[in-house]
């Protein structure tokens, strides 16, 4: 009884606000005649034409519109047909299909009568499709894109898994995006994903066919010494040949510390960073897949307890130097310790963690920073340790192609000694490429450079003495040794007549202004002590001026050099 009587009361409240609100607002204010205007523009403050506009009540019922599209200009003057009450609706904006704009929508909007509504704003989006296909060929069903900005926001895009003959085809915002290609649910063939980088998009694209390879599922268990499991682990899979990332999903350990990921046969490396906020050394961990595969179990993966190592580095001019690579190998032994997150950022700032031990840090900045490397000594990491702002010096470069009577030879090691005390110098970039090029940096000095061929080349090392390098300097070398079968002047430096005055300057541009330079350096080596330095041009000018000895042979005539030395003579 009680709550049949409320609900007449209810009724009979409800029924007096609707003849209360009847009262306030006279029927030119209850919808049939009010005219909403505006204009939808897009982020440039273009006018968008053909929008469709759509109302809706705070009840969920769509009113009845007329002129409800937007003009030429993106304008638009839109008359309410339904009577209705003023109170809060929704706005929907619906663009063209194909106009190359997002939908918009705008709740809680305030309607009592005839409106300007200002101007409304649609996002640029853009339509991105493509097709996601196996090793065949054939397009494959139900991958789903993961779509991320450069902060690694992800954009929730609408359909955006392949359908049955793998094509896709999604509407994004314009910017720069990476997208993940990744199979959620479970088939008969696993695949691993695949990703597109750094995607630029400002309009429609049609991206390349994206090929995802069969895969296995590679599983283990991450600890640490204590044997309790680690939760949040991050598992990453490297090509232990090339380096080159393997993109894996669900690649962090579950609460057990357990984690299983799809990757494909061959040679990996497996690295198992700690979770966040956990001061324990990183696993770098070789595993093979083997095809077809047992069960690849990597085992149980432990997490040493280890150290923090950080740096600041800088030029001399103190400016931060991003990117430079610190290697860290043990001062007793030499051994390599295998680090992760080895780079400076964008600050210049390292942070390292390693093994309780004492170090040579090698610091190894990219050669386009015209920076040499340098190498501190037996630094003490028993504990955290930060070494503060470590400054990087200037560096010249030293180049050249290493040959074989022209032919080049790769794979060259280019070392580098103190030519006053012996001392070896630390370098980097040091190999010869497939073109027998090579280019490393130094600091100011004078060094013996040493060319060692791979063993298998059957070539002899050859050592070219007391090498300058004050400035960006070239050196060449031939494998084929001083001493050959070709035929020279000794001393006829621009290779112009006899032995005079220009071949003197040649010789003191080539050894102190980076001036040209035969390419046999014996020409050079005027009294033929093995070596290209300020005493040739003197023994020059000593002979040719104040009667001094004699500039050795061969010279006057051409001839081979009778010396046994190390310079190069191609």
């Amino acid at each position: 009884m009680a709550r049949t009587m409320f609900r007449a009361m209810a009724s009979v409240w409800v029924l007096s606000l609707c003849c209360v609100a009847l009262l306030l607002f006279p029927a030119a204010a209850r919808g049939q005649s009010w005219v909403l205007s505006g204009s939808v523009l897009d982020p440039d403050g273009n006018g968008v034409a053909g929008v469709d506009i759509d109302i809706t009540s705070s009840g969920g019922v769509d009113l009845s519109l007329s002129g409800d599209f937007t003009d030429a200009t993106g304008a638009f003057a839109l008359t309410v047909v339904d009577v209705v009450l003023p109170g809060f609706y929704t706005i929907d904006l619906n663009p063209p299909a194909g106009a190359g704009y997002f939908p918009g929508s705008v709740a809680d909007v305030f309607l009592a009568g005839s409106t300007d509504l200002g101007a409304f704003e649609l996002e640029f989006g853009a339509i991105v499709t493509g097709r996601v296909i196996d090793e065949s060929g054939a397009g494959i069903e139900g991958i789903d894109l993961e779509i991320t900005d450069a902060d690694g926001n992800d954009f929730a895009a609408n359909n955006d898994d392949t359908d049955a003959l793998g094509f896709y085809s999604v509407q994004i915002p314009h910017g720069t995006w990476d997208i993940e290609f990744r199979q959620v649910l479970p088939g008969t063939v696993s695949y691993v994903s695949e990703i597109v980088e750094s995607l630029v998009v400002t309009g429609n694209a049609a991206l390349a066919d994206v090929t995802m390879v069969a895969g296995y599922p590679l599983a283990g268990h991450v600890q640490d010494e204590s044997s309790a499991p680690l939760a949040g682990a991050d598992v990453d899979i490297e090509d232990a040949a090339t380096g080159a990332k393997i993109h894996t999903t669900n690649d962090n350990t579950d609460a057990l510390g357990d984690f299983e990921v799809i990757v494909p046969p061959g040679d990996l490396t497996v690295i198992v960073r700690p979770p966040t906020g956990e001061l324990l050394v990183p696993a770098v961990v070789p595993y093979t897949v083997n095809v077809p595969p047992p069960a690849n179990d990597i085992g149980t993966i432990v997490l040493a307890a280890g150290v923090a190592v950080t740096a600041t580095v800088t030029s001399v001019a103190l400016a931060p130097v991003a990117d430079v690579d610190a290697d860290f190998v043990v001062s007793a032994n030499q051994a390599m310790v295998a680090t992760v997150g080895d780079n400076t950022s964008a600050l210049g700032e390292l942070a390292v963690i390693v093994p309780p031990d004492t170090y040579d840090i090698q610091l190894r900045p990219p050669f386009a920073t015209g920076l040499a490397p340098v190498v501190l000594a037996d630094i003490a990491a028993l504990v955290d340790t930060d070494l503060g702002t470590v400054i990087l010096p200037a560096g010249n470069s030293l180049s050249g192609t290493v040959t074989d009577a022209g032919d080049p030879v790769a794979g060259v090691l280019v070392t580098l000694s103190d030519a006053a005390s012996g001392d070896p110098v630390y370098v980097f970039g040091n190999a010869t490429n497939a073109l027998g090029a090579y280019a490393l940096r130094v600091v100011d000095g004078n060094y013996d450079v040493l060319f060692t061929p791979p063993p298998t080349s059957g070539l002899a090392a050859v050592e070219i003495l007391g090498v300058d390098v004050l400035s960006n300097t070239s050196l060449d070398a031939n494998l084929a040794g001083g001493g050959g079968p070709t035929e020279f002047v000794r001393g006829n430096a621009d290779g112009v007549g006899s032995v005079g005055l220009s071949d003197v300057i040649v010789i003191l541009m080539g050894l102190f202004a980076n001036g040209p330079l035969p390419a046999c350096r014996d020409i050079i080596d005027a009294n033929d002590d093995g070596q290209t330095d300020i005493s040739d041009p003197l023994w020059v000018l000593v002979f040719l001026f104040a009667q001094g000895p004699a500039i050795p042979a061969p010279y006057p005539d051409p001839g081979v050099d009778p010396s046994d030395d190390a310079l190069p003579c191609p």
